[in-house]
Formats: C-alpha cells, sequence, structure tokens
C-alpha cells in the first residue's frame, strides 16, 4: 500500500472524518500530485521514495501555478492546508523529518466590505412597513432602532424595558466583565419603541423585554432574519440582506457624514479600532463614485 492510501484510510477510519471532508482532502491531494507527477516526475506509487524533492521550491511553485490559473486565495489555503495535514501525518510516523508545508506562508485573502444600504434604501425600506398590526409595528420599532443606534441583533432582541432610558434618550448594554455601553437613540425610533410598549403591556404585562414572540418571550435571532427578509423582498431595489445591513448602513452614514472613527467605534461596541475601520473604505468608495460620476475630467 502507498503513503497516500494509507493516509487517506487513517483520516475515514481513525480520525473518521465526514464523507465530504475526505473528499476534499482526496482531491486537494490528487491535485498536489497531478502537478508533482506532470513537472517532477512524482506519483502517487513512488511519493514515499521522493520525499526529498518535495521542498520548499517545489511547493511555491506548485502555489504560483495555482495563482496562475486564477484559483481562489481561500481554495489555495485550503489546498495547503490538506497537505500540511497530510505530511504532517508522514511527520509523526517518521517517514520524513521535518513538514515541508510548516514555513510556507498562506495567501492574504480580502476581507469583504459590509454591505450597506444608502440612506434613501433606508427610508423606503423602514417606510413600507406599514404598523397596521402587532407583528408589523415590532417589526418598524425593532429596525428603526437598529439603524437609529447601530444595535447588534443579539442586543436589539435582548433589549429590556430597564435598559431604556426615555428621557435622555439612550439604550444601556452590560458587556463583557460587566462593562457597559450606552448609545444614543433617536427620536423616531423610541416613538415607536413607545407605541409597541403599549401593546405590550396589554398583551403581555409581566414581560421585561420590549420585542416580544407569540409566547410573551424575547424574540430570537432567527425571527428578526426572517422578518427583514420578507420586507426587503416586496421592495424595488434586489440585495441580499441581514439586520446587520442596518447597523453597517448606521455606521457608514456616521462616517460620511462627518463622525469621528473612534466615536464610531465607541458607539458599534468595537474592542479594536481594526474592525471600525473597514468602513472608511464604504466611505472612500463612496467618494470615488461619487467623482467619477460628477467631474467632468474624472
Amino acid at each position: 500500500m502507498n503513503v497516500i492510501d494509507e493516509y487517506l484510510i487513517y483520516i475515514s477510519s481513525v480520525l473518521n472524518l465526514s464523507q465530504n471532508t475526505q473528499k476534499s482532502y482526496s482531491e486537494d491531494i490528487s491535485d498536489f500530485i497531478a502537478f508533482t507527477s506532470i513537472n517532477y516526475g512524482i506519483t502517487k506509487e513512488n511519493f514515499s521514495g521522493s520525499f526529498s524533492k518535495i521542498d520548499t521550491f517545489l511547493i511555491r511553485r506548485y502555489i504560483a501555478e495555482k495563482n496562475k490559473q486564477n484559483k481562489k486565495k481561500t481554495t489555495i489555503n485550503r489546498k495547503l492546508s490538506s497537505l500540511y495535514s497530510m505530511f504532517n501525518y508522514f511527520l509523526k510516523n517518521d517517514y520524513i523529518d521535518a513538514n515541508p508545508f510548516a514555513n510556507i506562508s498562506r495567501q492574504k485573502t480580502e476581507k469583504p466590505l459590509p454591505k450597506f444600504l444608502y440612506y434613501h434604501q433606508v427610508k423606503e425600506f423602514l417606510e413600507s412597513i406599514p404598523c397596521d398590526s402587532y407583528e408589523s409595528l415590532r417589526a418598524r420599532a425593532i429596525f428603526e432602532l437598529i439603524y437609529s443606534s447601530g444595535l447588534r441583533i443579539s442586543e436589539a432582541c435582548n433589549l429590556k424595558i430597564s435598559n431604556i432610558d426615555f428621557y435622555n434618550k439612550t439604550l444601556t448594554f452590560s458587556g463583557k466583565g460587566s462593562k457597559e455601553r450606552q448609545v444614543p437613540a433617536g427620536e423616531i425610533a423610541l416613538a415607536y419603541v413607545l407605541r409597541l410598549m403599549e401593546q405590550n403591556k396589554s398583551n403581555y404585562p409581566a414581560s421585561e423585554y420590549i420585542f416580544l414572540n407569540p409566547s410573551g418571550g424575547a424574540l430570537s435571532d432567527r425571527s428578526v432574519r426572517r422578518i427583514i427578509n420578507d420586507y426587503f423582498d416586496k421592495l424595488s431595489f434586489q440585495k441580499k440582506v441581514s439586520p446587520h445591513i442596518l447597523r453597517h448602513s448606521f455606521a457608514t452614514h456616521l462616517l460620511e457624514n462627518g463622525a469621528d472613527i473612534r466615536q464610531v467605534q465607541e458607539l458599534l461596541g468595537h474592542k479594536s479600532l481594526s474592525t471600525t475601520q473597514i468602513y472608511t473604505h464604504l466611505t472612500q468608495e463612496r467618494l470615488k463614485m461619487v467623482y467619477n460620476k460628477a467631474h467632468p475630467r474624472a
């Protein structure tokens, strides 16, 4: 039995990996062997006798070929991870003295920019919710508040009456280590919240939460995702959305209108400024679009 088949049996019988994972490993290994076979004469059958030929130079040439084929960086990194795991098995079983993939850097991947809505789209979305039933009023209130204060979905779902200071127009949350985060809330959002609370008093007088499910408990994240998709499906603009798109829009619109990035960081509750800085890329892209469209010599 060759060492490749030995390894594939190992991940199947000993590690008991899922069928999909086994298939992925097998395809990644076969792709590498196809490369070594054509370029170096290293086949599945003579693989164990060719370990000394598989060095940093060979691996980097393999990566270069994948890049030339326009493979995604994530795909290349997955292949490298599969091969690293196989060679680690060879190392642990004393087939080799060192793993040649150990010092190979992974391909740098660009983080996708968060999606956001322009203000007129936010306005169209919010005003499309009729508020002619308890459910639609609840939807309008929660989405107004998420956009108004940049809330996470979980923060909105778990919002309690005690978290809201209507006089000072603020919301207070307890974070990790009992650290409090306080954010402002807009008048329009709070007006809808008050209307919802009046109905909650009649239907669920004992509940401490604002956004309630039919049993009087806190509304779930999944329910919010379903509700926002239901309303977006009816709108004229097509965009794959999630409740987070309102939080992303909140941050983008603040920066576009001159807010300091550190203030936005505090409002969003980000520990690291680098997490918030991704929104500056959105505003820069927007400025480029405006410039290219409006400047006569752009």
